[in-house]
């Protein structure tokens, strides 16, 4: 099955559309990517839900080891 991708380069707020790199394969050029698998059947409400999931993770530094806290 195929996958949707939307990507963003660090330093872009996505205030624009063009801030965006979106497609249906990976972009190794962009430093943060978001992969939506379509065989999934994601609805809009899915993926809003786990971004939201995902911030709650990045705000919880001693969880994520990648990165400083904030």
């Amino acid at each position: 099955m195929s996958n949707h991708y939307i990507a963003l380069n660090r330093g872009q707020g996505g205030f624009k559309y063009s801030d965006f790199v979106v497609g249906v394969a990976s972009s190794a050029a962009s430093d943060i990517e978001l992969r939506m698998a379509d065989a999934a059947g994601l609805k809009r409400e899915d993926v809003i839900f786990a971004l939201k999931a995902f911030i709650r993770a990045m705000e919880q530094g001693q969880q994520i080891t990648l990165f400083p806290p904030l």
